[in-house]
């Protein structure tokens, strides 16, 4: 009977502890303070670098996003997930290398959006990036690509029907077996 106890104790916390990890956050993700630079809103992590939030309240109409890489002085090192997420008005994006981090679904739904260049300092495509961006011509993504998310170019004009129909331009060496 003891050992039925402890098992069920093991599992039990094996289970909460399941069910609270995706809660936890990092220090370096909470926000120190927020603001605004253009028409970008941002927040500045317990690390002293600068997260992209999004559009600040008064934007409106932005075509061209460029993220700086950097915000009065501090490094601009992630775009959040959803930042930009129906954002209709954006047809191109310029990311700096500083940049390593963009988050789930961060350009989804931009049906305007034609073209995006990833920096090499990107690793990682994460799940719904480009999700329904129905416009998106040319995507160029680097050699330091070493996973992609799921539903990353769902419903993009390059992939129609599963058929590739615009460009996706890959360096020479990128694997992504």
């Amino acid at each position: 009977m003891r050992i039925w106890k402890r098992m069920l104790a093991v599992l039990s916390a094996g289970v909460i502890f399941a069910v609270s990890a995706p809660f936890v956050v990092r220090a370096e993700e909470t926000a120190a303070e927020t603001g605004t630079y253009g028409d970008l809103a941002y927040k500045v992590l317990n690390n002293g670098t600068i997260q992209i939030t999004g559009f600040a309240e008064d934007a409106t109409g932005v075509t061209a996003l460029e993220i700086p890489a950097e915000i009065d002085g501090k490094t601009v090192t992630r775009i959040d997930q959803f930042a930009f997420d129906s954002s209709s008005s954006i047809v191109s994006v310029t990311i700096p290398d500083s940049v390593s981090i963009i988050g789930a679904g961060a350009f989804q739904n931009c049906t305007s959006l034609t073209e995006i260049e990833i920096p090499d300092s990107v690793s990682l495509i994460p799940e719904w990036l480009f999700y329904n961006c129905t416009s998106l011509e040319k995507i160029t993504l680097p050699e330091t690509i070493r996973d992609m998310g799921g539903l990353v170019f769902y419903k993009t004009p390059w992939l129609v029907n599963g058929q590739k129909a615009g460009t996706l331009l890959f360096s020479d060496t990128l694997d992504l077996s």
